[in-house]
């Protein structure tokens, strides 16, 4: 249950959302996916989920806490990106790609795209990209949000 700390009608809101998460999680649990970068560890993504995992956590610009639908996957400049699953890319856009595989959306994001175009299948395990950066950024890091049935998910669970 919500804290009193919010308004009646806020704790309604987040219940619902917390009750729809839950049943997405638990039909998207055994989907099978690959992590995004190749020496990413189990460990790493315990360490990221921590600080700079899915949910709510302070903004370092703002300093004000938030949602955040990304993982935050600190990385090298050039760090070849995977595909985590089977997909069709939907968009590319500046710095992103999305990518969708049947129920599940995945959004990449700090990447600069290799050849691939909207419309494009994209197999798991080929290269999409490469880490970049640019614009309001504290280094080089890959963003992801997962998105299932149209909630989102923490990519962090289906990395391993």
């Amino acid at each position: 249950m919500i804290s009193t700390a919010v308004l009646p009608q806020e704790a309604e809101v987040i219940d619902r959302y917390v009750d729809l998460y839950n049943e997405a999680l638990e039909e998207a649990w055994n989907a099978e996916f690959i992590p995004p970068l190749k020496d990413l560890t189990y460990s790493q993504i315990e360490i990221y989920s921590s600080y700079l995992g899915f949910g709510f956590k302070m903004n370092p610009f703002t300093g004000r806490i938030g949602f955040s639908r990304f993982f935050i996957i600190p990385s090298k400049l050039e760090t070849e990106v995977y595909a985590m699953a089977d997909g069709i890319v939907e968009e590319i856009g500046f710095m992103q790609a999305i990518i969708k595989s049947k129920e599940f959306e995945i959004c990449y994001v700090g990447i600069r795209t290799s050849d691939i175009k909207p419309g494009d299948s994209i197999q798991k395990g080929m290269c999409i990209g490469r880490v970049s950066t640019s614009g309001l950024s504290t280094g080089p890091v890959l963003l992801l949000s997962l998105k299932y049935k149209d909630v989102y998910l923490n990519p962090g669970y289906f990395m391993f």
